[in-house]
């Protein structure tokens, strides 16, 4: 067998990039896969190693415009029982690591797969061969209901439907008996197998941040909070419309961070209402928070600027009680179940649970400053909180969406911090413009939120670059400044001319060139 396997991959190794799928005649790298399923193994297995070596890569455009990538695609999208098995291998590999990157390819993998069924011709495949594609219940054929909500466009009623079928699935006990003998992962799912709601659910985790940005909405759409900041009208919904989206937000993002029943489930959903509650009362203009920490003990006011209350940061206290909250909420049910530690290490350390507090810059209403925008991101991408009032000046000039102060400097981020900054504020500028294709009517309003979103977060993004240029070795070669000089050409502001953010840009894209020029 190993004999045959080395034969089929120096095989393999002479295929051409790309299969014709002309007259009906089946890929040959279809055939292999058939035949042999360590090819599909290692075709998935180089998808994998390139985007970890460069993250960077803009994954959506590398699947589309790489001629080998766009072909597993298109093979996947002509078997559906390959991309079941490819499904099952790399939600395997998901729980076995907890690594990022293995979900970003999987939920990659899954979004072209969608697309190539839904724009056939656009992917290279023949009109004749097209209406012979199978529905997509096909290539997911466990949960079809919960597919078609996954699938369709982000509203609140979708929203309050997933929350709504993922309590039913919480409920009811899986696999009890495999749980108490499962080795703790770091993405903490103890044999949930890829036939589950969950492993469907992370597939589209476009879900997962609208959830997130709805927790802190005080119940208004995308388009909603456009223009309310864009006509500043400071009016607040009715409670009862608020507290209900506020639920089904939190349990469908509890459930996604532990999907296991229990306890654990319940207190998380409690401690994310909590925050959201924060977040919402102070964007209704409660004096009472102004006032009041969140211990409920009384302080006194801060200083008036402008006439108006000037707090330390709420966004501050947001993100310091979520951490707490969540944090203890966890500690005690594992202390209480004599659990090994380091699955209460893994639930802090994954990524998706920082990824919720990006719902403050997406969905909230509350004017966010450039300084808690900094706060917010950095959380997001290390864990690390930053303290608001070691504010200090910055090489910024004051101007339309950069401030004189800093919550932090280049010279304080480590080079890991600087790549998950950086790695972040691209990956959410493009889930935010796939989440406005249905938040919005108007194209011209999604652009202009996704502009603010560029706007708000360029600062940051300079810096983690502009850190990683001065740490940049020879030794570490050059794909990863070069992917990043590719991606920031392409994160531009469409329709709107700011000529301190443009300059921003443009400095640092000429620092990138110094780096690839000869001497």
């Amino acid at each position: 067998m190993d004999g045959r396997n080395r034969a089929v991959s120096k095989l393999l190794a002479y295929l051409p990039r790309q299969s014709s799928i002309e007259n009906h005649e089946i890929p040959l790298r279809i055939l292999f896969w058939y035949q042999d399923p360590l090819s599909l193994k290692e075709d998935v297995s180089r998808i994998l190693k390139d985007v970890v070596e460069r993250p960077f890569l803009c994954l959506k455009r590398e699947l589309f415009e790489r001629a080998e990538w766009r072909d597993i695609v298109i093979c996947l999208a002509l078997s559906p029982t390959m991309l079941i098995n490819t499904r099952a291998l790399l939600h395997k590999w998901l729980l076995l690591t907890g690594l990022a990157s293995v979900f970003e390819v999987l939920a990659g993998l899954v979004s072209a797969i969608m697309d190539t069924i839904s724009r056939p011709s656009l992917w290279g495949i023949p009109m004749e061969l097209a209406s012979m594609l199978p529905f997509s219940d096909t290539y997911f054929p466990f949960q079809c209901q919960f597919l078609r909500i996954l699938a369709g466009p982000l509203s609140f009623k979708s929203l309050l439907m997933l929350a709504h079928t993922v309590s039913k699935a919480s409920a009811v006990p899986r696999q009890q008996q495999r749980d108490t003998n499962c080795k703790p992962t770091p993405i903490k799912v103890q044999a949930l197998d890829d036939k589950t709601e969950w492993a469907l659910a992370i597939n589209f985790p476009d879900w997962f941040y609208f959830a997130s940005a709805m927790l802190f909405s005080e119940g208004n759409s995308f388009e909603n909070i456009h223009h309310r900041c864009t006509s500043k009208v400071a009016d607040c919904r009715q409670a009862c419309d608020i507290e209900d989206l506020s639920i089904a937000a939190a349990t469908y993002i509890s459930w996604i961070l532990n999907p296991g029943s229990g306890t654990i489930q319940v207190s998380v959903s409690k401690s994310l209402i909590r925050v959201s509650e924060i977040c919402i009362s102070n964007s209704c203009g409660s004096e009472a928070h102004r006032t009041e920490t969140i211990t409920g003990k009384r302080k006194k006011p801060d200083r008036l600027v402008s006439g108006k209350i000037k707090s330390s940061s709420i966004v501050e206290d947001l993100l310091r009680e979520f951490e707490n909250k969540i944090t203890n909420s966890v500690s005690y049910e594992l202390d209480s179940r004599k659990t090994h530690p380091s699955f209460s290490c893994g639930l802090q350390n994954n990524f998706l649970v920082r990824r919720v507090v990006v719902g403050i810059l997406f969905g909230s209403p509350y004017s966010v400053t450039d300084e808690e925008y900094e706060l917010v991101l950095h959380y997001a991408a290390t864990g690390k909180i930053l303290a608001f009032n070691k504010s200090r000046s910055t090489g910024f000039k004051q101007g339309k969406g950069f401030s004189g102060i800093s919550a932090l400097l280049p010279n304080e981020i480590t080079k890991e911090e600087a790549i998950e900054g950086t790695l972040l504020v691209f990956n959410l500028t493009d889930t935010l413009e796939s989440m406005c294709v249905s938040s919005f009517e108007a194209g011209e309003d999604a652009e202009k939120f996704i502009n603010h979103f560029k706007l708000r977060s360029s600062k940051y993004l300079v810096k983690c670059i502009d850190r990683l240029i001065q740490l940049h070795c020879t030794e570490d070669g050059d794909p990863i400044l070069s992917d990043i000089n590719i991606r920031l050409l392409q994160w531009t502001i469409k329709g709107l001319e700011d000529p301190l953010f443009n300059k921003v840009l443009d400095n640092i894209t000429a620092k990138l060139d110094c780096k690839f020029s000869p001497v």
